[in-house]
């Protein structure tokens, strides 16, 4: 028997799958450039592109890339010009080492009225490019909302030499922004003409010095045996090849932890924890938020549309900033600080302040279906102030809808209370000068809301050339929690656990082997379990004997039996023997001088006994 190993083949695949949304101009081993009028409008994307009659409802599946041809005002518009070519290329691939070369990708060109729009596959071999190496365009005019696989596209020509691919599109002269052509699934492949790295007639012992990680052929010629040359035969596979020996997964222990801070290094078992290079604990906190910590905490996600946006925390307040149209029917450029909850319940909030730019500049409560780039103009429902308007509830009662329906309550202003409540999908929204008596704008409305919905703060300017700061404090629910990371970071000490709820907590732990390379990064998971409570031990009290003197007798805790006396709650005493001065659940209080709790008990009513 005689073995053979060469090296590995080319199998380069582009599906863009882990890339978020408005991720530009990198795309993994593609790249978005400058087109012919030097704009560049290629943008990673889920679902539909927002814009009517162009664009894919999805991707192939998503994410996808696709060119956004709206113009500037539009989330990732950069006004693509009518007649100009828009590029998207890809890495140089040195093809010395392979043959069979070939191209295979999936497009949309769901383009509308844009007939003269065109695409197609160009190469670059090494002086300038090829053009249309598929022998004219992929496609002209709209094909509608399609994905066709386009290939394979022979690259022979580039054998033994470095050379690129590029996609390119000639933006149609009908309507501008319905140019959204998309591409997904790019696959560049070659077989390995490479050297032989091996050959012998042993599998044992193979010197692998120089070789890359990735994938070789393994090529087996054998005898029968009968010995005789016209009954051998060769045989084929594959070897997968990693110059990294991997380090033992960590394995992990049960860990009860309490109070705060706490240290969870134990939860992984030692050896494993010199490789963790990220420790990350997720569970259920409640929805409410004082904003007093002065970050914004890990159950919050924002959703900025519009020219500018931003949220954060910052002196027990949360700002949310926004330059943008509106909110109202089609319109959908506002900035949402928000959270991901199910069934009923009751939110309120204080507006502090919203700048003025516009009567119609809008701060509030919003609750709706999903997000603007995965649902176009989903259901929602909001309470606001406004500038100029009151407190207006509106609404859009289905995923879709391009019209919405509003209520007002005229004369209202920041400061002021917000409060919206969701009972199925019957919406009720409120107003408040001071917190405790709250007026109802217009009356209930039915929305369609379905499973999950997305609930949080939101501001817009209603003016595309003005910002609008909005300043929230005091959000609360009726008892809401939310599943979120609440911690992430390299190390497993001092963790802060303010605003847990006492319960089962995961924890997942990244860890690189000793080779560090990125292939060898690794994932695992644990649980702990984790309670507000640092002193369960019952209370000791010390006590004076008062004998059969008529007064006051003061009953204190010990000094040093609790851990942390001033941080014990509800601290209650029952004192039984005479029913002429029995006690039953008194409330002690603390005293900060003696460090201890204390109950001052009035003996003149128990005589001698």
């Amino acid at each position: 028997m005689t073995d053979g190993v060469a090296g590995p083949p080319l199998d380069q695949m582009d599906d863009f799958a882990g890339l978020a949304n408005g991720t530009r101009p990198n795309f993994g081993n593609w790249t978005g450039v400058n087109g012919s009028d030097g704009t560049n409008g290629w943008v990673v994307l889920s679902g539909s592109t927002g814009s009517s009659n162009t664009g894919p409802a999805n991707g192939n599946p998503d994410p996808y890339v696709y060119l956004e041809s709206s113009a500037s005002n539009v989330t990732y518009g950069v006004g693509v010009s009518a007649g100009s070519s828009q590029y998207l290329e890809s890495n140089t691939i040195d093809a010395s080492q392979y043959s069979s070369l070939s191209f295979t990708f999936d497009w949309n060109m769901n383009v509308d009225n844009n007939n003269d729009a065109s695409l197609h596959v160009d190469a670059w071999n090494g002086t300038g490019w090829d053009l249309d190496i598929t022998g004219g365009p992929v496609n002209t005019g709209n094909n509608g909302d399609v994905w066709v696989t386009e290939g394979p596209i022979d690259l022979s020509a580039y054998n033994n030499t470095d050379f690129k691919l590029r996609i390119r599109y000639v933006v149609g002269s009908g309507t501008i922004y319905r140019n959204d052509v998309a591409v997904d699934n790019l696959h560049i492949q070659g077989t390995s003409s490479g050297t032989t790295l091996y050959s012998g007639t042993s599998c044992n012992a193979v010197d692998t010095t120089g070789w890359t990680d990735g994938s070789y052929n393994l090529t087996v010629t054998y005898t029968d045996s009968c010995g005789t040359t016209n009954q051998t035969a060769t045989g084929s596979g594959v070897v997968n090849f990693t110059s990294c020996t991997p380090d033992p997964a960590p394995t992990f222990n049960a860990v009860n932890a309490s109070g705060n801070p706490i240290n969870i290094c134990s939860a992984v078992n030692a050896g494993a924890t010199n490789s963790v290079t990220n420790y990350e604990v997720s569970g259920s906190t409640p929805a409410d938020d004082n904003f007093n910590d002065n970050s914004l905490d890990g159950k919050w996600s924002q959703e900025l549309t519009g020219t500018s946006g931003a949220v954060t925390e910052t002196g027990g307040q949360l700002v949310i900033t926004n330059t943008g149209s509106d909110l109202w029917d089609n319109n959908n450029q506002y900035s949402f600080a928000y959270q991901t909850v199910s069934g009923d319940f009751t939110a309120t909030v204080r507006v502090v302040s919203l700048t003025n730019t516009n009567a119609w500049a809008k701060a509030g409560i919003l609750i709706k279906n999903d997000l603007d780039t995965n649902t176009g103009n989903p259901a929602l429902a909001t309470i606001e102030i406004t500038p100029g308007n009151g407190a207006s509830f509106q609404w859009r009662t289905s995923d879709g809808d391009g019209t919405m329906g509003y209520a007002s309550a005229a004369g209202e202003k920041a400061p002021e209370w917000l409060r919206i409540t969701r009972s199925g999908n019957s919406i009720t929204a409120y107003y408040s000068n001071d917190g405790t008596n709250f007026t109802q704008v217009g009356t209930a409305q039915t929305v369609n809301f379905t499973g999950n919905v997305l609930l949080g703060l939101m501001a817009t300017s209603h003016n595309t050339g003005a910002e609008t700061t909005a300043v929230f404090d005091d959000f609360t629910t009726n008892g809401l929690t939310v599943s979120s990371i609440l911690y992430t970071g390299a190390t497993c000490n001092n963790i802060n656990t303010s605003g847990w709820l006492d319960g089962s907590y995961d924890l997942t732990v990244t860890y690189t082997d000793s080779c560090g390379s990125a292939g060898q990064t690794t994932t695992g998971t644990g649980v702990i379990s984790w309670t507000s409570c640092n002193d369960p031990d019952a209370a000791t009290l010390t006590t004076t004997d008062p004998g059969t003197v008529s007064g006051t007798v003061t009953i204190q805790t010990a000094v040093g039996v609790e851990t942390q006396p001033s941080a014990m709650q509800n601290m209650a005493i029952t004192i039984s023997g005479s029913s002429a001065c029995d006690v039953s659940g008194a409330a002690m209080t603390w005293n900060g001088t003696t460090s201890r709790w204390e109950y001052v008990w009035d003996t003149s009513a128990c005589g001698t006994s």
